[in-house]
């Protein structure tokens, strides 16, 4: 089977996996890690703002390590990308593979733990979580059709979306809803199955990495 190169990494189901995923992750961080986002950070910027709150300054610590973590990974992300020694297929799934191997940590860490070991590392879970997060967008903006789309905010595909129907442009608008729905099922899944703690985001890393190396050897 022959295809253009890197036709597999423009899948739009490796998009809609990611915001699955995004979803499922942050239920499991809100939920199980002091109410936090580690994919959403315009929801820890808006933490950070509310004062007063009970548990404030653990919300304070939480949000802020997320919201650091996520921006230096990213910025390495995507220095990475964009270096000369990088190739498409080669950024992304080498960035595929660590996010996943963070998520399968992730998740291991939580079913060792529990009680009060779970919560001694909660900031340490909270960045691993938020690291995972921000190399999956990474490869949401760089790789996944229609460059410029992200798993994690989904505030702006909501804007692209509304933008698409104000001037009647359809050629992304089914994936950037697409992208909304199947983030709001994965924080369904991810709220359902929290028992389970972070697995349904373990799951979803590794079938994304699993998308590109299959359609890399389907094509090769």
């Amino acid at each position: 089977m022959t295809a253009p190169p890197g036709s597999h990494l423009r899948s739009p189901w490796l998009l809609l996996v990611l915001s699955f995923g995004a979803g499922a992750t942050d239920a499991f961080a809100f939920l199980s890690l002091g109410g936090i986002f580690t994919a959403n950070m315009t929801g820890n910027l808006v933490l950070v703002g509310l004062v007063g709150r009970d548990e404030y300054l653990n919300t304070l610590v939480g949000a802020g390590v997320a919201i650091a973590v996520f921006f230096v990974v990213l910025l390495g992300g995507f220095r990475y990308v964009h270096s000369a020694a990088a190739t498409p297929a080669r950024s992304t799934t080498v960035l595929l593979a660590v996010a996943a191997c963070i998520q399968v940590a992730t998740c291991v860490i939580w079913w060792t733990l529990d009680g009060p070991s779970a919560e001694a590392v909660i900031d340490s879970l909270v960045a691993l979580s938020a690291s995972a997060m921000a190399l999956q967008t990474v490869v949401a903006r760089t790789s996944a059709v229609g460059g410029g789309l992200s798993s994690t905010f989904v505030t702006g595909t909501m804007v692209s979306v509304v933008d698409d129907l104000a001037q009647g442009k359809t050629e992304y608008l089914g994936l950037r809803i697409g992208a909304i729905a199947t983030l709001i099922a994965g924080s369904l899944a991810g709220a359902v199955s929290i028992a389970l703690g972070p697995l349904v985001s373990a799951v979803t890393g590794c079938i994304a990495l699993g998308l590109v190396l299959f359609g890399a050897r389907r094509i090769h």
